[in-house]
C-alpha cells in the first residue's frame, strides 16, 4: 500500500516494523507476492514513478 501511496515515511514504519517483527522468508514471500491484478511490490513502486519508494524497496529486498 506504502508503494501506491507513494509514501516513503508510511513505508519506513513498515519497514521498521517488519526488521522486528518478521521472518526473512515472510519478507521475501511478501516481496514476491502478486495482487489480485498479478503486480508484485516491485511493479507497483515502478509505476509510481517514485524512484525513492522503488529504492527504499530494493534496499529492503537486499538486507533481507
Amino acid at each position: 500500500m506504502a508503494a501506491i501511496l507513494c509514501e516513503l515515511e508510511v513505508f519506513q514504519g513498515i519497514f521498521n516494523w517488519a526488521e522486528e517483527n518478521v521472518t526473512t522468508e515472510e519478507v521475501n514471500k511478501l516481496l514476491l507476492a502478486t495482487g489480485n491484478k498479478g503486480s508484485t511490490v516491485f511493479h507497483v513502486a515502478g509505476i509510481s514513478r517514485k524512484l525513492e519508494v522503488l529504492q527504499g524497496i530494493f534496499n529492503w529486498a537486499k538486507r533481507f
